[in-house]
């Protein structure tokens, strides 16, 4: 039943199962009878399939990888304030870190990836995030890209589902965030308390806007700010923003593929259309009356010190408002369409081959060749045939 030790025998996509841990159960299974799925169902009972499972794939290039786009759900039932983020893996650079009222809904999430393609004028070579339904728009806008670049990839799926907390660079950002961001932004929302539309859509119009411009803040200066010395990390060390402007210093290449605008133009049509829902902050009759009262009051700005006093007197002005119970009245049948909006709308992943760890990625990329996570540089053989003829 086992097999005999071959060094060269190991499986092409994850470790080999410990013999001498199954041997004993698998016959005992086969000699009654159990089928081949059965056997592996009961076979996970005896022993710790995490223990054998792949960590991580490291990208040892920039732009090989766009890794981390996670979310991070800890204020959403607190403050209703939902957070997503995106890494590059090579230089830890954000590529963006959002706050918003959901971040289930995969057009949102594409609307994102989009942005920050459209920025730097192309996509990298793959994609890879976290497993959840919220990331198929990612994954079929990265796919059709690259399908219509590089029409010999037409059979595979360009963007890689990571499972069992194998997204380790997005979980580690989250881990500085909750210990370097998080912690006063909760003291001072911790009081929050939200009884009916009204007040939980005053907290949201003023609190979103305010905390992603502090998160701008607090990503420009993670962007542009060597991390902690790491003696174990592989990946290149210095500040992230150097690295992505000049990887050839670090001894790394650069995968960008470069995409025409209307490319990106014709994805944001079909998969985050500008008119969805889930882009309006507020619903719209909300919006409207909450910009000339907050006019009224003279635009005062928002920050750590004001926030609960300026919320409160905005809230004040939606209460004694002629039209209050009209318009809780109105935002209440509004509701359930919003908590729709923010589930999300299903998007399926285009039905194509998985990537595996051992699928090669073959192609030419700005004078190198690349061949899954290895690449090198490219050499001439006609060149150096007609300089061996010549010498």
């Amino acid at each position: 039943m086992g097999r005999t030790h071959n060094s060269s025998g190991n499986n092409q996509y994850k470790p080999c199962s410990p013999d001498n841990l199954i041997k004993d159960h698998l016959c005992l299974y086969f000699s009654i009878g159990r089928s081949d799925v059965e056997i592996v169902d009961l076979l996970k009972s005896h022993y710790d399939t995490q223990h054998y499972r792949m960590r991580s794939v490291i990208s040892v290039h920039l732009h090989e990888t766009e890794e981390g786009k996670d979310q991070h759900d800890k204020w959403g039932p607190r403050f209703g304030l939902w957070f997503h983020n995106s890494l590059d893996a090579m230089s830890a650079w954000n590529n963006w870190l959002k706050v918003w009222w959901t971040n289930s809904n995969p057009r949102l999430i594409a609307k994102y990836f989009l942005d920050c393609c459209h920025e730097m004028k192309g996509v990298p070579m793959m994609t890879q995030s976290d497993p959840g339904t919220e990331n198929n728009g990612v994954a079929n806008i990265q796919t059709t890209i690259r399908h219509r670049l590089d029409p010999s990839l037409c059979d595979t799926l360009q963007h890689r589902f990571m499972r069992k907390k194998n997204n380790v660079k997005s979980e580690a950002n989250w881990s500085i965030f909750c210990h370097d961001f998080a912690p006063g932004f909760e003291t001072i929302l911790e009081d929050a308390e939200f009884t009916f539309s009204t007040v939980s859509l005053v907290f949201r119009w003023l609190a979103i806007p305010w905390i992603q411009a502090e998160l701008d803040s607090w990503v420009f200066q993670c962007n542009f700010t060597a991390p902690r010395a790491d003696k174990n990390k592989i990946l290149p060390h210095g500040v992230p923003a150097l690295i992505r402007s000049n990887p050839s210093r670090f001894g790394s290449l650069d995968f960008k593929i470069l995409v025409p605008d209307h490319l990106f133009d014709e994805m944001e049509a079909k998969y985050a259309p500008p008119d969805h829902p889930v882009f309006q902050l507020t619903p719209e009759p909300f919006d409207q009356r909450a910009n000339i009262y907050y006019e009224s009051m003279g635009c005062p700005q928002v920050n750590l010190s004001t926030f609960w006093t300026v919320y409160q007197d905005l809230l004040q002005q939606f209460q004694s408002g002629p039209t209050g119970d009209e318009l809780e009245e109105l935002l209440g049948s509004l509701h359930i369409t919003t908590e729709q909006i923010s589930q999300g709308d299903l998007i399926e992943v285009l039905p194509l081959k998985k990537l595996h760890a051992g699928d090669r990625m073959v192609g030419v990329i700005e004078g190198t060749i690349a061949v899954g996570s290895f690449s090198a540089p490219m050499t001439d053989s006609s060149s150096e045939s007609d300089t061996e003829e010549s010498e």
